[in-house]
């Protein structure tokens, strides 16, 4: 299966209507129980490969159904943590000035050097963030030696929902006066 089909849903186009179904439509459509594994999503069950699924969601989706298995509300998300962290400086004229990070659609644009709070799936996405490292040698083909991480940060504590959400708004509204201004010195 690609990575851009990672979640079958029922021939119908929508969830299935209980985890049975989700089973049953896998062992008929003979894909591997190992890779693809029925979770509760979308108002109903789908099957996921979790070979392509990032680790992380994997996480959630774990929680949420052994919560649901403990009794507890299955239509809460599992809690997410997140992290107070300072994103290293510019190693090289070629980085960007701030960190760049993307989550399904969702761009936060963080500051280097400055005391940020951020879930932990997008500090998945920073350690993933890698570029090759090549030697070169006269003579010889150049060889990759290794991977360098593209957006080096130092985790300080834990933080809050509350605390990321405050502190979000905060840099929305920065965000916004920003470009507003721009706005008015190009009228």
């Amino acid at each position: 299966m690609s990575a851009a089909n990672p979640m079958k849903l029922s021939d119908k186009g929508t969830p299935f209507p209980n985890k049975e179904t989700a089973e049953q439509y896998r062992k008929d459509k003979e894909l591997d129980d190992k890779i693809w594994r029925a979770y509760k999503n979308q108002g109903g069950w789908v099957l996921f490969d979790t070979s392509v699924v990032p680790k992380g969601m994997l996480d959630q989706l774990d929680a949420a159904a052994e919560a649901e298995s403990n009794g507890a509300a299955s239509n809460l998300p599992p809690k997410m943590k997140y992290h107070r962290v300072i994103f290293q400086a510019k190693t090289s004229p070629n980085d960007e000035e701030d960190v760049t990070l993307t989550l399904n659609g969702d761009v936060m644009i963080c500051k280097r050097e400055t005391e940020v709070i951020l879930p932990e799936s997008y500090l998945e996405i920073a350690d993933h963030a890698v570029h090759n490292q090549y030697e070169q040698k006269p003579g010889q083909p150049r060889k990759k030696v290794g991977k360098v991480k593209k957006y080096v940060y130092t985790r300080l504590k834990a933080a809050s929902e509350e605390e990321f959400l405050a502190s979000l708004a905060k840099g929305n509204k920065e965000r916004d006066e920003f470009f507003d201004k721009q706005a008015k010195a190009q009228a």
